[in-house]
């Protein structure tokens, strides 16, 4: 069960690009004939880097704070897959009209996997 009084899921770390301070959670109700639902995301007020929106703040903050801190780089966990998941988009649009993989597309992969903490 997770424990929504830990920090990690209710204050936001310093923004992982800027390493600002000045960060702050969004959180907007929307109602639709369909139903109402709920996004939170958070977002730095310097650089105006955002993400990850999710349903609830927790979640939100938890993504926010996930976001991978090392060696001066920052990259956050969502992003490295969301680029990786367009390499690979992009690989199999472009083998549908060549016969071949673009020869770096492996090293590609292997860069953004070697981003990802151990789980």
């Amino acid at each position: 069960m997770v424990d929504l009084t830990d920090p990690k899921y209710t204050v936001p770390k310093n923004c992982p690009f800027c390493n600002s301070d000045d960060v702050e959670l969004f959180h907007q109700d929307i109602k639709l004939i369909e139903g109402d639902f709920a996004m939170s995301w958070i977002k730095c007020n310097d650089c105006d880097a955002h993400g990850p929106v999710t349903g609830d703040d927790a979640s939100s903050i938890k993504g926010w704070n996930d976001a991978l801190r090392n060696d001066g780089v920052t990259i956050p966990r969502w992003l490295i897959e969301q680029i990786k998941s367009r390499i690979v988009w992009y690989e199999r649009q472009r083998s549908k009209f060549t016969n071949f993989l673009d020869p770096v597309y492996e090293a590609k992969i292997e860069i953004l996997e070697d981003l990802l903490p151990e789980e």
